[in-house]
């Protein structure tokens, strides 16, 4: 109990409030963003990991034809806990 009780806690340099990002809907709205560079790199890790785990592999198309399943990128922002 002392002078900083029930004081907002310190933000890190170089961090970003969550309340000061927009969320985008599509990458081409990300690559639009102020906060480009943070999506990018947290775009690149979550394929990193992907990967890393071997969660899917690259076949060839084939000629017949087949439903293709599709992705899309889902943006959200995780606070620290």
């Amino acid at each position: 109990a002392g002078d900083s009780e029930g004081a907002a806690p310190a933000i890190a340099p170089n961090s970003i409030r969550q309340s000061d990002v927009s969320v985008p809907a599509t990458v081409k709205a990300a690559k639009r963003s102020k906060q480009w560079p943070y999506w990018e790199n947290a775009m690149q890790a979550e394929l990193d990991s992907i990967k890393s785990h071997g969660t899917y592999s690259l076949v060839r198309k084939p000629d017949a034809p087949v439903n293709i399943v599709s992705c899309k990128w889902v943006f959200a922002v995780k606070a620290k806990d």
